[in-house]
């Protein structure tokens, strides 16, 4: 039944992920509900990354030729007559610079698709089905902590479809207005496939999330038991004489719960490192990609001040703003949501140590350290590949560089006199 509820919750998630090609699997329902590869889909996700590939390739001609004023940020250099050779080299290279930039700005969705699209085809594959496995153990042993826990996984997903769904439905959608309202047909499927890839990066960002705040939500369970024990010292009283008087049936439920405790933490740990393995790919397109769009967008809209340009639309202006938003809350809800989680997982290294101080019994206090030596020994935080942590000083550390960046960027820009 836990299995059948926990397959059951991540079903929104699940479809949105198979219709961007990053969950080439299926439900299959005999014995029990489990999940296997099917062999369609992983012939479609395989379609859909070399289709990446392709219009990776044909990204330079398609911005340069068809100039697309679509793709954001587009800066145009205001046109000077009777400007001298210098001022024309200048320009010259103002235009350079635009198209160059013009030509990186897409590349990196591209890279970050492509990215997602791998994550989907040889990680999740592989390891999900025995990640959730494993998870629905878990569950089987959290029952005297935590209830309702198929409403909690289903108000997950169903949160996470809609946080989708309205942060990116509606820069989508003006987007391709904006497309389509030039009757440029090449440019419409180009900018099409362009969205396509930002969609499925963004499903497996939500896959993590998803899986990420289902193991948030037991640590939670574990620590609240912890915490409930230490501060109303249920758990010691009834041990302060415990070798002159014979064991009650609440005090070896009592025990039996920090045993079953004890367990369930140490596959969570598991899991943390297992969801690390699966995502960490995933965690450095991401990230890393939505902090280089943020600040090629802030770079471009400080550009167009300073150097002579013509005036930028409202529409423009908008857009800017927009996609600007749209890998902003990305980056910060990633980066708060795996940095909450590994903090949650963190925390039952201070409870059992201050339950530990208050024990008075061999047997809980040897328990307690093995319990202790199990969190102590385990890395509980999220890394991108290895080269940086999920945390919060990630943020702080980003607005640092990202400022440092645009200074750098903003002093070697081309003027015009």
């Amino acid at each position: 039944m836990l299995l059948h509820s926990l397959y059951d919750s991540f079903k929104p998630l699940f479809y949105l992920s198979v219709i961007f090609g990053t969950m080439p699997l299926y439900f299959y329902y005999k014995p029990v509900t489990h999940l296997k590869l099917s062999k369609y889909k992983l012939m479609y996700s395989w379609f859909l990354f070399a289709c990446v590939i392709v219009h990776g390739v044909a990204t330079p001609w398609v911005v340069v030729e068809t100039k697309i004023s679509a793709v954001n940020p587009v800066v145009v250099p205001k046109a000077v007559s009777n400007v001298s050779t210098y001022v024309n080299f200048i320009r010259n290279q103002t235009s350079a610079q635009i198209i160059a930039m013009r030509v990186i700005n897409p590349l990196i969705n591209i890279f970050m698709c492509l990215g997602s699209l791998w994550v989907g085809l040889i990680y999740v594959t592989d390891k999900l089905p025995v990640f959730i496995s494993h998870l629905t153990d878990i569950d089987r042993g959290l029952v005297p902590f935590m209830k309702l826990r198929p409403k909690l996984n289903l108000f997950i997903s169903l949160t996470l479809t809609m946080y989708f769904s309205i942060l990116s439905v509606p820069v989508f959608t003006i987007y391709l207005c904006t497309v389509y309202s030039q009757g440029k047909f090449w440019p419409q499927v180009w900018s099409t496939l362009l969205l396509f890839c930002d969609a499925s990066n963004y499903s497996v960002e939500i896959q993590f999330l998803n899986w990420a705040l289902c193991l948030h939500i037991r640590f939670k369970a574990i620590n609240d038991f912890l915490q409930r024990h230490s501060t109303q010292n249920e758990m010691f009283n009834a041990f302060n004489h415990i070798s002159h008087k014979k064991w009650s049936v609440k005090e070896r439920l009592t025990i039996r719960k920090i045993e079953l405790a004890h367990e369930c933490n140490k596959k969570l740990c598991d899991l943390i490192e297992d969801l690390n393995d699966m995502y960490q790919l995933q965690l450095l397109c991401s990230v890393a990609g939505c902090f280089i769009k943020i600040l090629l967008n802030v770079y471009f809209a400080l550009f167009a001040s300073f150097i002579n340009v013509k005036k930028t639309s409202g529409v423009q202006t908008a857009n800017t703003i927009m996609w600007t938003t749209f890998y902003l809350v990305r980056f910060l809800v990633t980066t708060v949501v795996s940095c909450k989680t590994s903090q949650e997982a963190t925390k039952t290294r201070s409870l059992v140590t201050s339950v530990n101080r208050r024990s008075f019994d061999n047997v809980i206090k040897e328990e307690l350290n093995l319990f202790l030596q199990n969190t102590s020994n385990r890395s509980m935080r999220f890394s991108a590949c290895g080269l940086f942590t999920l945390s919060t000083q990630l943020i702080t550390s980003a607005l640092a560089a990202g400022t440092t960046y645009l200074v750098i960027l903003i002093q070697f820009r081309p003027q015009i006199s």
